[in-house]
């Protein structure tokens, strides 16, 4: 077989390695399309923000492998079949023809290559990477900074192949130009340590509120306010800006409403029990209201897989940050509470969908998208009788009473509601679903 035609077989065999996307597969198997979600790359770093560590780990270490078999077997035939390898398999995964050519960015895939063709330089890429998103809690500016980094690298330890480090090293840099652009404007996201650095998360969030532009609770105002504004928090309705009208006369109710120093998590004594993947519930929660997100945070220390739609991608990505909404004030949510900003990735196979008709913009919006099947249980807060659209009340309903104060659910406090459906079979879902030693579900089966 003529050298030029193996050539065009490791190029084919590398790129088709490189569309194996496990991004894509693991976000399926959570039910969502990782490209709807957080940044819409389907990458190690955006997996991490939406799925969690073990998701993120489980993409990376294929994304690694796939880039290091690809490189090996191209070192079959050379210089040149390895930098072909290299190059196909990058750009296989940058833009998989399996996935309509929209995939990751290419940094875990790189390393993968890099360790297959010189171990050396690829080891001192690691620590690049790993010392500049240390210090900087940018996982894009250490990806950045390690691809700028290679050509120097691989200038030293295997020069022969430098042409398609700079080729890889400008592509890498390329795919990040949006990152580039945030890290100038002090935009980009920071990577949450799973809990710590609070008090620096607490600043963010404090800043954030008082910036101009910043969102009230969720959704931006109209025009800023000139005066400082206080928030009330309502089980009932969204959380409302009030502007002061006199700032210098103390209110005590004012006082008690504005959110503490440092939020706190009221369940970190509470064990998370161990439930098969096949047991667990998939949540969607919809409505931006302190009722909606309460239960959504509750429902994660019952082992259950939910998420929370959210309207604005801005503030999708300060919630996965932070873990802190200005509709709960006081409460630090739960690391394993996951958001969307994508309304039919929220409804999309759940088991169940918690409305809040006090948010009737979100709750509408999802209706339209919500397929007809007779599995989901459409779980509404309160009553909202007829004003449920047809589309809705197609669905299994069940009407769950919303608690006299939103803290009973954020400080694990003892809870006793009513649910009611002419579902028994709904109901039994329910009520399996939420009760537990605290929260205690009593059905009623309507004729």
């Amino acid at each position: 077989m003529p050298f030029q035609f193996k050539i065009i077989i490791v190029a084919i065999v590398s790129y088709f390695l490189g569309n194996i996307s496990p991004a894509i597969l693991v976000g399926r198997l959570h039910g969502i399309d990782i490209r709807k979600e957080g940044s819409g790359n389907a990458g190690t770093t955006n997996v991490l923000r939406v799925l969690g560590v073990k998701a993120a780990v489980a993409t990376l270490a294929i994304d690694v492998l796939k880039g290091y078999v690809a490189v090996r077997i191209g070192l079959n035939y050379g210089d040149i079949g390895a930098m072909i390898a290299f190059i196909c398999v990058v750009y296989g995964h940058i833009f998989p023809a399996l996935y309509k050519f929209k995939g990751g960015k290419g940094v875990a895939t790189s390393l993968g290559a890099a360790l297959a063709l010189d171990w050396p330089s690829a080891f001192a890429l690691i620590l690049i990477a790993i010392a500049v998103t240390a210090l900087s809690r940018k996982m894009s500016l250490g990806s950045i900074t390690a691809a700028v980094s290679y050509p120097f690298l691989i200038e030293y330890y295997y020069s022969s192949v430098l042409p398609m480090a700079v080729v890889l090293a400008v592509t890498v840099i390329v795919m990040h130009r949006s990152n580039i652009q945030r890290l100038i404007r002090r935009e980009e996201p920071s990577l949450s340590f799973g809990g710590k650095n609070k008090k620096e998360d607490a600043e963010r969030t404090e800043s954030k509120a008082e910036a101009p532009e910043a969102s009230g609770a969720f959704e931006k105002a109209e025009e800023p306010s000139p005066q400082p504004v206080v928030f009330e928090n309502s089980c009932e309705g969204k959380l409302e800006a009030v502007p002061e009208e006199n700032p210098e006369e103390e209110n005590p109710e004012d006082e008690a409403s504005e959110a503490p120093e440092e939020p706190m998590d009221y369940f970190s004594d509470v064990t998370i029990p161990k439930m098969r993947e096949s047991d667990r519930k998939r949540i969607a929660v919809i409505g931006e209201t302190p009722s909606a997100l309460a239960l959504a945070n509750r429902l994660l220390y019952q082992a259950h897989n939910v998420v929370f739609y959210v309207r604005n991608k801005e503030e999708m990505h300060h919630l996965t940050d932070t873990r802190h909404s200005d509709l709960l004030p006081d409460i630090l949510l739960c690391k394993r509470l996951r958001f969307t900003a994508n309304a039919k990735t929220a409804v999309h196979n759940r088991s169940c969908i918690i409305m809040d008709p006090a948010d009737e913009a979100a709750w509408k919006k999802c209706v339209k998208l919500m397929g007809k099947t007779e599995q989901t249980v459409v779980l509404v807060l309160g009553d909202a009788g007829e004003e449920l659209p047809e589309e809705l009340r197609a669905h299994r309903i069940v009407y769950l009473e919303k608690p006299e104060t939103v803290n009973t659910l954020t400080h694990n406090e003892d809870v006793t509601v009513n649910a009611r459906s002419k579902d028994k079979d709904a109901l039994k879902t329910v009520e399996e679903m939420l009760r537990d030693e605290t929260f205690r579900i009593k059905t009623i089966e309507e004729e």
